[in-house]
């Protein structure tokens, strides 16, 4: 044997020079398949990171007919966000869905149960119902807040999950956008 060589030394050592090409060759060959296995193995944990598999809890009717309690959703933890997005944000018990409306620096206002962001009529094709009762005095949505609600706007039956209750939302309660 010849001292100090181990590994990849003593392979080449113990070849002879024919056959030096064949082995740079096999060693380049596994060199690829871990490099192409950790390859692979970094994607799908990225994948796996990224989106957070939840459960809708049947007692949250604010977002039907979209979102039905018991579905099943995913949620992207590192998407933007814009008007018109369902967030799942964190609640003080359990996290809850709710339909963005507008952000820090909007003005939204609700009168007769129709919602105006900087003055202008929002067209909700996600929320069919619409109580003519609901009214909100203009208010300016702070910085790193949002102002969420649910597309079931007539829905009385226990807790609002949106800021006609909660007032505006802290971005940092934001855990990701349903998708």
């Amino acid at each position: 044997m010849v001292a100090g060589l181990s590994g990849v030394g003593l392979l080449l050592a113990k070849t002879q020079a024919s056959n030096v090409g064949a082995v740079v060759s096999q060693i380049l060959s596994r060199f690829m398949f871990w490099a192409l296995l950790w390859g692979v193995l970094l994607g799908i944990m990225y994948v796996t990171a990224r989106y957070e598999y939840e459960k809708v809890e049947p007692y949250l009717k604010n977002m039907e007919p979209e979102l039905e309690g018991g579905n099943q959703i995913f949620c992207d933890t590192f998407a933007d966000y814009q008007p018109g997005d369902i967030l799942w944000l964190a609640g003080e018990k359990n996290p809850f869905p709710a339909r963005l409306l507008a952000v820090a620096g909007d003005d939204v206002s609700i009168e007769q149960g129709r919602i105006f962001i900087n003055g202008e009529k929002i067209h909700e094709l996600y929320s069919p119902t619409i109580d003519g009762n609901d009214s909100l005095a203009t208010l300016r949505v702070p910085d790193l807040h949002v102002f969420v609600l649910g597309d079931s706007r007539r829905w009385k039956q226990g807790p609002l999950y949106d800021c006609r209750l909660l007032g505006p939302v802290p971005v940092a309660r934001i855990i990701g956008t349903v998708r």
